[in-house]
């Protein structure tokens, strides 16, 4: 069974008495040793647990957050590592994270019936995804998944009803039939009462 602390980090540690082990590496400066990023991957490690599990609770907000932290500390770390140390499992981290995250956006927009925001938590996601492919030369099974849980999405996206009677009616004032026009107007006001 694992147990999580709800705020900070995952396991209640406090590093070198800082909050995490990201924060206590920031703070000494300089370049990043393998000691210390080996203590911020497993770090991100409880982060992507917790994540996990305030997804599977449905608190999409709150696994989102950890993994934006992650993200942030793996970019953070690759930018501020020794030149020996492979940024390939960090980069792998990140990537996860960015999964992850848009998953529990994408799911929280869908379970609030915003469609449109589950579409753009994924199409941040792919664009993050594929700048950092770009940079690193790698097409990360993430992007793939995430591709496929695009085109899974769209088509279990309901049309929005009121948008569908709102573009009707313009079209057809357009066309000039405004025995449809009126028709369709009178539908909106009873979907908005």
């Amino acid at each position: 069974m694992l147990q999580f602390e709800g705020v900070g980090r995952p396991d209640g540690g406090r590093p070198h008495g800082f909050d995490s082990v990201w924060d206590a590496t920031r703070s000494k400066g300089g370049q990043v040793g393998p000691h210390a990023a080996d203590a911020m991957r497993e770090e991100a490690q409880l982060f992507h647990q917790r994540a996990s599990a305030w997804f599977l609770l449905g608190a999409f907000d709150r696994a989102s957050a950890d993994c934006a932290r992650n993200a942030s500390a793996m970019q953070w770390l690759v930018e501020n590592a020794l030149p020996e140390i492979d940024p390939a499992p960090l980069q792998s981290v990140r990537f996860a994270a960015i999964l992850l995250q848009a998953r529990a956006q994408a799911t929280g927009c869908a379970r609030r019936g915003d469609t449109q925001g589950a579409l753009a938590a994924i199409d941040q996601a792919l664009g993050s995804m594929q700048r950092l492919q770009q940079e690193h030369d790698a097409l990360p099974t993430e992007v793939a998944m995430l591709r496929a849980l695009r085109d899974a999405f769209i088509p279990k996206l309901p049309s929005s009803q009121r948008a569908d009677l709102e573009q009707r009616l313009r079209d057809a004032v357009r066309r000039e039939n405004f025995a449809l026009a009126s028709i369709l107007r009178d539908e909106l006001r009873q979907i908005s009462d």
